[in-house]
């Protein structure tokens, strides 16, 4: 596959709810009319999945029209999927960008799934049913607290990392401890050596009360556009207890769609789980000072376009990379 650690990488990043594809799209055109061709790659562990493009806030076909988007829209909802999957997917889809002379730009706000293509992660062994099983059946008897608390002692690193209430991640973390007798954090710190030197971070960021506002605003949107009927379909296929599931709204939009809830509560619901989201993913960015952030709300889009563009411009010419 080659190496990668001296080949650019362009990322923008940031909360739910910042623009952060509107924004990829109009960098990707300017930079584009300058004879620098741009790809955008996915990075968020929700709209790699078909079926769920609302409730995902997936970029529109329209959206896809305009640059060419990779990692997004090509898993079928019931398959499993991971980090470590995603890196691995990743690093081919970028393998053939950079084997056409094309830029690629990441693109998300999966701070996880960042990581794992820039510095590698691996995800301990692979999976074991019934250990997973029981694990989930503890979960649901015990309670988060209980599991977390068990994760704590065997595992105090991942535990610093994982909320009680990111159930996937949690279960995971014990069941790589039971198969193997080792921490999942110490297969994540095996391999200390980034996968790409210097990649480029693009934070986009808004003030607290601007954020909530445009959080509303899409939530109201989504349950006006879809995401009611994408929460049937997730019922009717019998994922309502998937990673799909969980923390986007679905079930309070499920909720709605059997009036056991009205719209205007479905809002305030889904907007609380988008704000605790939004909460931390910015907490997972702020541990990184490589990020150049952008406050969007102190220039004009154009200029913001131009200031970002101008940034990508002087990070390629870095890295000796000349217009074709």
């Amino acid at each position: 596959m080659g190496n990668f650690s001296n080949k650019p990488l362009i990322i923008i990043l940031g909360c739910t709810g910042t623009g952060k594809t509107e924004f990829s799209i109009k960098v990707s055109r300017y930079l584009k009319e300058k004879g620098f061709n741009l790809e955008i790659v996915g990075a968020d562990a929700r709209q790699i999945y078909k079926e769920v493009s609302i409730g995902t806030a997936k970029p529109s076909l329209r959206e896809r029209n305009q640059v060419k988007h990779h990692m997004v829209d090509f898993l079928s909802p019931h398959d499993e999927y991971n980090v470590s999957l995603y890196a691995k997917h990743c690093l081919d889809v970028l393998n053939d960008i950079y084997n056409r002379k094309v830029f690629p730009v990441l693109v998300g706000g999966s701070g996880l799934y960042i990581q794992s293509l820039v510095e590698g992660i691996f995800d301990g062994p692979s999976s074991d049913s019934s250990i997973r099983n029981n694990l989930m059946e503890d979960y649901e008897k015990s309670g988060p607290n209980y599991l977390h608390e068990k994760l704590n002692n065997i595992d105090p690193d991942s535990a610093k990392r994982i909320h009680p209430n990111d159930k996937r991640r949690l279960i995971r973390a014990l069941e790589v401890f039971e198969i193997s007798g080792k921490p999942l954090s110490t297969f994540q710190n095996e391999d200390s050596d980034p996968r790409f030197k210097n990649p480029l971070y693009i934070g986009l960021s808004l003030p607290k009360k601007d954020l909530n506002f445009k959080i509303e605003t899409r939530v109201r949107k989504m349950l006006s556009s879809g995401m009611v009927k994408e929460s049937e379909f997730l019922v009717e296929e019998s994922l309502q207890h998937s990673r799909i599931f969980e923390g986007l709204g679905f079930n309070e939009a499920f909720m709605l769609s059997r009036k056991e809830i009205d719209f205007e509560t479905a809002v305030e619901k889904i907007c609380v789980l988008h704000r605790q989201y939004a909460k931390r993913q910015r907490t997972w960015f702020d541990k990184n000072p490589l990020i150049h952030w952008f406050d969007i709300s102190n220039s004009e889009e154009s200029v913001l376009v131009e200031n970002l563009s101008s940034l990508i411009l002087g990070y390629l010419d870095k890295k000796n990379n000349c217009k074709e």
